[in-house]
């Protein structure tokens, strides 16, 4: 059964499995997969289901563009595991894997439930596959996060009309979900690295007391890195800086794919995986 993952703006991912041989995506309420955003068509996209199973985009418009791990299609494409779809500012990924949330969306540890018995509505971990309410002790099946089973609230008419967006406005959305979901930081010459969260400021200094250790002399100091507005900015966080940006010292930058940040003696690297 395929899962699709939903990433909006800064709304934590939600998801929907669907078991149908047609599935149609857009903003009308009585889509498979809804997509509540004037820049969504009211159909914008029609996945069928064919032997094999093979899954395969049928249907795509000139007015409703859409890309697949960074390249618009212009006719029919089969849909394969782990691919990524911009459709206007949404992100959303295909699955046919059964741990398809948590095997694509690691930082998210806990979901807004929703109890069948009482009504009873809750934050609940991830790791309990079989949740029940702490009120009544009912099974909790419904899901916030879940596309599936909850019902999304229909458009107010006045903004019926769908706002199209053209295709490099599109590929701008693409390139900066991109960076901002698949950003890591690598010291030079190490093997891992260390990947960044939009919701979650980085930091850089003394080991043991930052979330990524820097050599040499910091001074009390650390750098942080965060996701502000559009963009991945360094920053530094003491009174003497002891920071570089692609080799000029600096107390705050904007990184850029390939940009280089020393730290005291360390230096890493921005990759965009």
């Amino acid at each position: 059964m395929p899962t699709f993952i939903v990433r909006h703006n800064q709304d934590e991912p939600r998801f929907a499995n669907v078991d149908v041989d047609e599935i149609v995506i857009g903003r009308d309420p009585t889509c498979t997969v809804v997509l509540p955003e004037s820049t969504v068509s009211r159909q914008h996209l029609v996945i069928r289901k064919y032997p094999g199973p093979q899954y395969v985009i049928d249907a795509v418009k000139p007015t409703n563009p859409v890309m697949i791990n960074g390249e618009f299609i212009r006719e029919r494409t089969l849909v394969k595991e782990g691919d990524e779809l911009q459709i206007a500012d949404f992100h959303v990924i295909f699955s046919l894997r059964a741990d398809a949330m948590q095997h694509y969306v690691k930082e998210v540890h806990h979901y807004d439930g929703v109890c069948d018995g009482c009504g009873w509505q809750g934050r609940l971990g991830r790791h309990n596959p079989n949740p029940r309410c702490p009120k009544c002790g009912s099974s909790i099946t419904q899901r916030k996060d879940d596309l599936s089973s909850v019902a999304v609230q229909a458009m107010p008419e006045e903004q019926g009309a769908t706002a199209y967006l053209p295709a490099v406005d599109v590929a701008k959305m693409h390139e900066t979900l991109r960076l901002k979901t698949k950003a890591r930081l690598r010291a030079q010459g190490a093997r891992s690295a260390h990947t960044l969260t939009a919701t979650k400021t980085s930091t850089i200094g003394s080991p043991g007391k930052a979330d990524v250790s820097a050599s040499g002399i910091l001074l009390g100091g650390h750098a942080s890195v965060a996701w502000e507005d559009d963009g991945w900015v360094a920053r530094w966080n003491g009174a003497v800086n002891r920071m570089k940006h692609n080799g000029d010292g600096c107390k705050m930058a904007r990184l850029r794919e390939g940009d280089r940040l020393t730290v005291g003696g360390s230096q890493f690297k921005l990759e965009i995986v």
